[in-house]
Order: C-alpha cells, then sequence, then structure tokens
C-alpha cells in the first residue's frame, strides 16, 4: 500500500485553519489519532484541522491486503500579531469642579477602540463614550464640566487580542469666594 497526505494552506496564519487532504493506493481504510478520516482511503474535500496556534504534525497509517503504509505532514503556523499598544493620558488630572479637561489617546495594532465612563458618576453632556479612532497618531478630546472624580476608560481590540487603559481626573471644590 502507499498513502499520501497534504495541507493546504500550509504554513497557516496564526489562528486559522489548513486543509487535510489523502489518496492512498491498494489500501481498504485509513486511520489517524490526529483527526477523523472515517477510514476513508482517500479524501479529496478534505479535513479541516481547526483553528492552530502552534505547529502541528498530522499522520494517517492506511492498510491493505500487503500491509500498511503511513504518511505525515506538519503544518507551520505564521507568527502570532503583536498584541495592542494605547497611550491614554488627561491633562489636567486635578481640575476644579466644573472644569473640564483633556483626554489624549494613540494605539497601534489595532481595528477597533471603545471608550466608556466606568465610574459612579457620569458627566452631564458626556461625549467620551462610544467608538474612538484607531488612525495612526494621537487623538484629544475634552471632557464636558466636571463635578466629581470621572473614571474613563480606552478599550482597543486588534488581531492580537484585547487591551483597556483607564484614566481618573480628580476633581476638587471650587475655590471660596471672597468676602469683605
Amino acid at each position: 500500500p502507499t498513502v499520501s497526505i497534504t495541507a493546504n494552506p500550509n504554513p497557516v496564519a496564526y489562528n486559522t485553519a489548513a486543509n487535510l487532504k489523502w489518496t492512498s493506493t491498494n489500501t481498504t481504510a485509513c486511520a489517524s489519532n490526529d483527526f477523523a478520516t472515517g477510514n476513508a482511503r482517500n479524501n479529496n474535500t478534505g479535513v479541516s484541522t481547526g483553528n492552530l496556534t502552534a505547529s502541528k504534525t498530522y499522520e494517517i497509517t492506511c492498510t491493505g491486503p500487503g500491509g500498511t503504509a503511513s504518511d505525515s505532514v506538519t503544518v507551520g503556523v505564521l507568527g502570532k500579531p503583536a498584541p495592542p499598544t494605547i497611550t491614554f493620558t488627561a491633562n489636567p488630572l486635578n481640575v476644579l469642579e466644573g472644569q473640564n479637561s483633556n483626554l489624549t489617546w494613540s494605539s497601534t495594532n489595532t481595528t477597533s477602540c471603545t471608550a466608556s465612563v466606568t465610574s459612579a458618576y457620569v458627566p452631564a453632556g458626556n461625549t467620551w463614550s462610544g467608538s474612538k479612532s484607531v488612525v495612526a497618531g494621537n487623538h484629544a478630546q475634552a471632557t464636558a464640566p466636571l463635578n466629581q472624580n470621572t473614571t474613563f476608560r480606552l478599550s482597543c481590540t486588534g488581531p492580537g487580542g484585547t487591551l483597556a487603559k483607564s484614566v481618573t481626573v480628580t476633581v476638587t471644590g471650587a475655590p471660596a469666594t471672597p468676602t469683605v
């Protein structure tokens, strides 16, 4: 007997699948511990490896009246995408009641960023929540006037995962009015 197994594509992108196909001659059945063969001697449509995050070897053994034959294929995996990075700051970090702060952010390796206010207090007229730009470079947005300590959050997602950063702006009371 003879058997030949192939994988396509090979290598695969990180966390994607390859398709395994095999052909054999002079065999009655084929089996594998690595994937389901259905005892098929040939498979032209293929069997998925499932998503791979590391290289893996797939072996198939076929039997026939004349003995057994084995073949294997190693499916390589291209490098894991870089994780997202975020720079997220507020300036100033301390404001007087009724003042605002400027939020500045930049991100890399991201496809989407979402902003939210995570403190119990959400300022009236809040414009920070929702989708934010992932275009390269620094971005800035002023907060609404703040009356209490407020925590702002930015969460960004990309092929390499998700990352979130938070910044808290501290609010102090307005200075006392002078008296004469």
